[in-house]
């Protein structure tokens, strides 16, 4: 049971992080507008001004470019995240947040001169925000961290298609091959424990390996002798196996 001052300093704790989480997101948001200004007051002293042209947002180059970003971020949530995790719960939050990100980011860079200040400052104002709110996962925040990443580089980048999805591709495989430990292996440990003494000495660890390996089925890596009982003919192993 924890104490009451515990719990009191546990609580004032929570609220100093989140007044401080809410300060920094007000200073992205204002440093996102600062370019504006003084972009700004670069043509004040013109004598005439060029009317200001509403972009269109239903054209070609939107369609093109929200196709791709969706097309990316199936690939990547449908067939790389969910066969990997098999968690559904975050479907709702990885699409709309992704096409939410990317018409705010699009119309930002089309309407105003801030460019790509204010996708990269919307990009760390949503992220900041969601690590504010319930904790998640490493894996799931990194996923949502790549979702967001393609739905600004989508609406923002310039330069031919094919150097914008081949971009898309780049991600998508790069994040199938980390998940998939194709390019880093992860070693796990588990602890055994042996009735029998007999497989325990230098000489046959290839055999008792081996004996692990058909009891278990696991592809072990190696094997450690943590500690012997000699009285009751005991010993606890330690088996380091990697994933298949």
């Amino acid at each position: 049971m924890k104490s009451t001052n515990d719990m009191f300093t546990g609580i004032n704790s929570r609220m100093i992080s989140s007044r401080y989480a809410w300060w920094v997101s007000t200073l992205i948001l204002v440093m996102m507008f600062v370019p504006a200004l003084s972009f700004g007051q670069d043509t004040a002293n013109e004598a005439v001004r060029t009317p200001i042209v509403r972009p269109q947002l239903f054209t070609q180059f939107f369609f093109t470019r929200i196709m791709i970003n969706t097309i990316a971020v199936i690939l990547l949530v449908r067939y790389v995240y969910y066969p990997m995790n098999r968690k559904k719960e975050f479907y709702f939050t990885f699409f709309l947040l992704n096409f939410l990100v990317f018409v705010l980011v699009f119309l930002l860079n089309k309407s105003t001169s801030m460019g790509t200040y204010s996708a990269v400052g919307l990009l760390a104002v949503f992220t900041f925000l969601r690590l504010r709110t319930e904790t998640i996962g490493m894996k799931d925040m990194t996923y949502l961290f790549v979702v967001l990443t393609l739905a600004t580089i989508n609406a923002t980048m310039t330069g031919p298609y094919y150097e914008l999805i081949s971009l898309n591709v780049f991600i998508v495989l790069m994040t199938f091959s980390l998940d998939k430990e194709w390019l880093s292996r992860t070693i796990h440990v588990r602890t055994m424990e042996l009735n029998s003494l007999d497989n325990i000495i230098p000489e046959k660890m290839d055999q008792l390996k081996s004996d692990l390996l058909t009891r278990t089925g696991l592809n072990i890596q190696r094997v450690e002798i943590d500690s012997v009982d000699l009285v009751r003919s005991r010993a606890v192993v330690r088996v380091f196996y990697c994933n298949s």
